[in-house]
């Protein structure tokens, strides 16, 4: 999807990539780095690590603020052992705010077996 996005407007997208749980954002981070730096040759690597940081981590992280879309990361922290949907609907409702960030699309990337 960033790739695409990143094909079509020629450069880093106005893309918000929101997950839950700070280790399943810094997950993201970290292969987003490995993939964008071979993909994006025409980038300089620090432009990228900011795109990088600037666009993906925690429902708090974006809290007031909008981009075009959002890919909405509703996975559990396997480290913690912490189950998405025990969390997800608690007050605050945070999946309401993951969803209010977004101005046009948005993308949920899941493992249905962490939600039962």
């Amino acid at each position: 999807m960033i790739k695409k996005a990143i094909g079509q407007q020629n450069e880093l997208p106005n893309i918000y990539i929101i997950s839950l749980f700070k280790t399943v954002a810094n997950t993201m981070k970290n292969m987003l780095r490995k993939t964008l730096y071979d993909y994006l040759q025409i980038f300089n690597k620090k432009d990228i690590d900011n795109w990088i940081e600037k666009s993906c981590g925690t429902i708090h992280t974006f809290q007031g603020k909008q981009a075009n879309e959002v890919i909405l990361l509703l996975e559990c922290d396997k480290i913690k052992g912490v189950n998405v949907a025990q969390c997800a609907g608690k007050k605050p409702n945070i999946l309401n705010v993951a969803m209010t960030r977004c101005c046009n699309n948005t993308s949920k990337i899941w493992n249905c077996n962490n939600w039962r």
